[in-house]
């Protein structure tokens, strides 16, 4: 006898396969968090859940403190907070702010850090600047990118930490002159060809 399956029996099935399969593989994520960061598993599934959420606080933060907006960027241990820089003075303070209307019992922490120099927008606005002054001096310049964390242009370097690089650095750095804004050299050993400017870690092609 053949067996005929309804269309809605077939849905309600391809729903809870779906929902175990997911389960499953957001248990598995949870399980390699907890080891890479040293958590207990339950640290680790609302950290996860506040990874999948975050976008509404990270816009929320954006939109009221913009203008002094100097980054944002996470900090997984001991356990998992939100970090945002600011420009000028204020009192450094912690939050929690509520996660999402559909997880209610999750609270993020934020941590308001004051006393960045400047802001991202002006930050990045000088990308440009930096990538053109660094190619002058360095050679093997392979990224430039804007460090949320702290607050200076990285400039990554394939080469050598050698005595002559450094005295080439040294140069940048006095024909630099922007007491704001302070240049990274970072030294990697891999090549980007062409030259890439990283904006908010997205490296975009320089045509210039």
């Amino acid at each position: 006898m053949k067996t005929v399956i309804s269309k809605a029996l077939l849905c309600t099935i391809l729903t809870y396969s779906t929902m175990v399969f997911a389960n499953e593989a957001f248990d598995r994520d949870a399980q390699e968090y907890a080891t890479l960061h040293d958590v207990s598993i339950d640290e680790a599934k609302k950290a996860l859940n506040i990874e999948l959420h975050r976008d509404n606080i990270i816009d929320l933060i954006e939109t009221q403190y913009k203008g002094r907006l100097a980054g944002i960027y996470i900090e997984n241990t001991p356990t998992y907070k939100i970090v945002v820089n600011l420009k000028g003075d204020g009192r450094n303070e912690k939050k929690e702010i509520a996660l999402s209307k559909a997880l209610p019992d999750i609270n993020v922490p934020v941590e308001f850090v004051y006393g960045a120099k400047t802001t991202i927008d002006v930050a990045r606005g000088q990308l440009q600047k930096a990538q053109k002054l660094a190619q002058q001096y360095l050679p093997g310049v392979q990224m430039v990118s804007y460090n949320e964390k702290t607050g200076q242009i990285d400039i990554e370097v394939s080469s050598q930490n050698t005595s002559e690089m450094q005295s080439k650095i040294s140069q940048l750095q006095k024909s630099w002159k922007n007491p704001q804004l302070d240049l990274n050299i970072v030294f990697v050993s891999y090549s980007i060809k062409p030259m890439s400017v990283a904006y908010g870690g997205t490296p975009v092609i320089d045509k210039s």
